[in-house]
């Protein structure tokens, strides 16, 4: 069978020039405002709580990070499956009081590489982030895509020549289901309400709620990006009506499309795009009015920049990017794709700015300030020269003074 993408091709965007940094503790603040950039400053003594909401996802670390670090500095949880059941116990016992989401992968189910009714030999193999999670170590057949999912041809979704729409992933084949199939739809929900109860979460995430159909290929069922948005979002209807009162979030790639019909969203490429690129001005801006009506509206916003560990410049642009939305629901994590089980700290991180006194203002073309309760936020999202006078003295967190940015 043909496959989709494992990723979806992305246009790259150039980014030599888009150094990122906040007035939040860089020590070379004078080239921060030269290119894209953003600081965070703080002048009080005796600063407030830090600013940010961190949130944590999908699976426990895997760095030695001791429970007590993750559940201290996050505000948001997201764990996959009875895989990380313990895990969860041992963050409540460290002292986590919040809800933690339950990972599920919106699109996909999965099969052994040798075929629907093939073999999982190692319990592993077939992973806790999709609805078809059960299997027999070694036994033929067992699986439940076999079981359950298999005969249904109508539940998947199909290439153009009647292929179905498939994909290596790992040590399993996953199939891309069809969101508009009735019978599916009842699957996808009574596996998740299961879990839910069995397993002990508390609220759903789902991953990989696509909006663009063409990256991945012409499904026979939805010719166009309109057609299978809107089967998505009955798929989404259908679980609110069989989960009534468990707040639903999904990763998005265009939330507007989608954020009607769920409890919040995650965006995982914002201010620090894909490729070692930066998410443009526009878009940028766009993002934050959503999230700001969004988040008013009680909605959960996750804003995910990807990036280097090391690029202090990076990590200073895309959370002050973020800083000119903080808000009570909104959470922000920079990492990197191919790390998520990992702890990354930055003294940007811990500033001590307290919570927000107004709401972010244009100081020039493509250029923010924010004021909180012990400092001040700038982020210039231009790729030109910015002057900003800042009206007092203020330090970074290096204890550097500060007053003019250019």
């Amino acid at each position: 069978a043909r496959e989709v993408p494992s990723r979806p091709q992305r246009e790259r965007r150039r980014a030599a020039t888009r150094a990122g940094r906040w007035l939040i503790g860089l020590t070379v603040v004078v080239a921060a405002v030269a290119v894209t950039a953003g600081f965070a400053l703080f002048d009080s003594p005796e600063p407030g709580p830090a600013a940010p909401r961190l949130a944590w996802f999908y699976r426990p670390p895997s760095d030695g990070t001791p429970p007590a670090r993750i559940a201290s500095r996050h505000a948001e949880l997201i764990l996959t499956g009875r895989s990380d059941i313990d895990y969860k116990s041992r963050l409540q016992a460290a002292g986590w009081r919040g809800d933690v989401w339950l990972y599920v992968e919106q699109p996909f189910t999965s099969a052994p590489l040798d075929g629907p009714c093939g073999t999982f030999w190692n319990r592993t193999d077939l992973w806790d982030n999709q609805v078809a999670w059960n299997h027999r170590e070694g036994v033929a057949g067992s699986n439940d895509f076999c079981r359950f999912v298999d005969r249904h041809e109508d539940w998947m979704l199909h290439w153009p020549d009647g292929q179905r729409v498939t994909r290596d992933y790992g040590d399993q084949l996953q199939y891309v289901m069809n969101p508009g199939a009735a019978k599916w739809r009842e699957f996808f929900a009574g596996r998740v309400e299961w879990a839910l109860e069995r397993w002990n979460y508390d609220a759903v995430f789902l991953d990989d709620v696509w909006s663009d159909t063409e990256p991945r290929g012409t499904f026979r069922e939805y010719p166009t990006d309109k057609a299978y948005q809107q089967a998505v979002i009955g798929f989404i209807e259908h679980l609110r009506k069989r989960l009534p009162g468990v707040r639903i979030i999904g990763n998005a790639e265009r939330p507007e499309g989608y954020s009607r019909v769920l409890d919040g969203w995650m965006y995982e490429a914002f201010a620090g795009h894909w490729s070692n690129e930066l998410q443009p001005a526009d878009e940028i801006v766009e993002l934050w009015e959503l999230a700001e009506r969004d988040a008013d509206d009680g909605k959960d916003i996750f804003l995910v920049a990807q990036g280097e560990r090391a690029d202090e410049e990076r990590i200073a642009f895309t959370y002050a990017a973020y800083l000119m939305v903080a808000h009570p629901n909104v959470s922000f994590r920079y990492t990197h794709s191919d790390s998520y089980s990992e702890f990354w700290d930055s003294p940007q991180l811990r500033l001590p700015l307290g919570g927000p006194t107004g709401d972010r203002r244009a100081v020039g073309e493509d250029v923010w300030r924010r004021e909180f309760e012990s400092g001040t936020a700038v982020v210039n999202l231009s790729d030109d020269a910015a002057e900003i006078d800042l009206g007092r003295d203020y330090q970074t967190h290096a204890g550097e003074p500060v007053r003019v940015l250019q």
